[in-house]
C-alpha cells in the first residue's frame, strides 16, 4: 500500500519536467520569427 504513496511524488517531478518543455517551446518561437523577414527578403 506504501507504493500508491510513493508514487505521488513522482507525478509532481513529471509536472516539472513538462513545465521545462514548455520553455524550450517558446525558445523555439522566436527561431521562426528569424525565417519570416528572410521570406521577405525573397519577395523583394
Amino acid at each position: 500500500m506504501n507504493q500508491s504513496d510513493f508514487s505521488i511524488p513522482d507525478d509532481a517531478t513529471s509536472i516539472s519536467c513538462d513545465a521545462a518543455n514548455i520553455q524550450g517551446d517558446a525558445i523555439s518561437i522566436p527561431g521562426d520569427a528569424t525565417n519570416i523577414p528572410r521570406d521577405a527578403t525573397s519577395i523583394s
